[in-house]
């Protein structure tokens, strides 16, 4: 009798759509807390006219996979499907220092959110990238921060507001990035994933051809970070054989809302927010052709991310562009360390509408809690829906 205590899912990425890499890949142990992949099969009876009551056969019409990965949000845990959910190559852009410490002074400008370097940054950012400084003496000037103007080598400005004027000698600037980061495109990536039954004998779930939908991220008060991806499939078999795990899972901090949530942004500004969702799903569809059953190919539709964002109601700025209809921006920065870089992501929607909202008094005792509903979209100058960005702290 299998027990779900010692079940290991495992995934490793298809080079052909529905076809099993048979243990040439690279595979990884998933890190979850619940999976649910299973078959879906269609069977449809015969309606010929028959002089009995009884149906005469059954046909196999067609078959599929359905199910999900319900997670906690940890670092470096699921960037594969992070990537796949946002149709983003699974390769994330380098992470790279943004200036070393001989290479000239820094001056900060803070009316013009400016960073200027003397001799020219070591490795330049560029707009809509997201950074991380250090070393100034004010500590709105440090942090992470969103690039909004780059010129030449040696200036760029920040959306956020940043600390007083001030200038950083040679040798003085402490370590700083330019972080790493996927943005949303139409990579479609194909998996194949293997329930293995430990605790029985060569007994094996295989499951071909998945490609992720979506995910939902949910960062309520007094809770862990809940992650759950959307997967598509093709095909479910049962094999006798086990494919060896190369990678095990990571023991990387779980992620909660009350530590490690840094700051959430509306419009570059911090929001004292009592909660955040986030949903984005790619409207998957299934390709058939004569002669094959099942999917032959599957094609990513409109990309859509969607979500929530709550907290107490104390002024109308917020709200008013929701009925307003004003366009802005929403962030979200996670870290498993406290007022320090960490291992951070951050997730980055520079073009957002709020679609729906609340601010009413429900009963007696009650805080009025300013509860909105919002729809990202394709940033004009950007040409991105969302952005996720990290680091890790070394």
């Amino acid at each position: 009798m299998a027990d779900s205590n010692k079940t290991k899912l495992s995934y490793a990425p298809e080079a052909t759509f529905n076809v099993d890499p048979t243990g040439s890949a690279t595979w990884a142990e998933v890190r979850m807390k619940s999976e649910s992949f299973k078959a879906d099969l269609s069977v449809a009876s015969s309606d010929e006219i028959r002089s009995y009551r009884d149906i005469p056969a059954l046909n196999l019409t067609d078959r599929a996979v359905s199910g999900g990965i319900d997670c906690n949000l940890s670092f470096d845990s699921h960037e594969d499907f992070l990537a796949s959910a946002i149709g983003a190559s699974t390769t994330w852009s380098s992470e790279s220092s943004l200036c070393t410490t001989s290479g000239g002074a820094v001056t900060v400008d803070q009316s013009e959110k400016k960073y200027t370097h003397a001799s020219g940054w070591a490795n330049n950012p560029v707009v809509g990238q997201w950074v991380f400084l250090a070393g100034f003496a004010n500590s709105a000037s440090n942090g992470w921060k969103k690039v909004a103007t780059v010129t030449g080598s040696t200036v760029f400005t920040v959306e956020e507001v940043i600390g007083a004027d001030e200038t950083l000698a040679t040798g003085n600037v402490d370590p700083c990035f330019n972080l790493s980061q996927i943005v949303n495109a139409d990579v479609l990536s194909s998996w194949i994933f293997q329930r293995q039954y430990t605790d029985l004998t060569n007994k094996v779930a295989r499951y071909s051809g998945c490609v992720v939908n979506g995910f939902t991220l949910d960062a309520s008060a007094n809770d862990t970070i809940g992650l759950n991806f959307d997967i598509a499939g093709a095909l479910e078999v049962s094999s006798a054989s086990v494919y060896a795990v190369d990678t095990a899972s990571n023991n990387n901090t779980e992620m909660t809302s009350q530590d490690h949530v840094q700051e959430i942004r509306e419009n570059a500004i911090a929001y004292s927010s009592t909660g955040f969702s986030l949903s984005v799903t790619n409207n998957l569809r299934s390709q058939y052709k004569l002669g094959t059953l099942g999917a032959d190919a599957m094609k990513l539709g409109d990309f859509e991310v969607t979500g929530t964002i709550q907290a107490y109601f104390a002024d109308s700025t917020t709200f008013d562009k929701f009925l307003n209809q004003t366009q802005t921006s929403l962030s979200l920065i996670v870290s498993d360390e406290t007022n320090t870089r960490g291992n951070a992501y951050i997730i980055d929607l520079p073009a957002v509408k709020f679609t729906d909202g609340t601010r009413v008094a429900g009963g007696r005792n009650q805080d009025i809690i300013a509860d909105l509903s919002f729809t990202a979209f394709r940033d004009s100058t950007e040409g991105i829906t969302i952005r996720i960005a990290k680091t890790a702290y070394a």
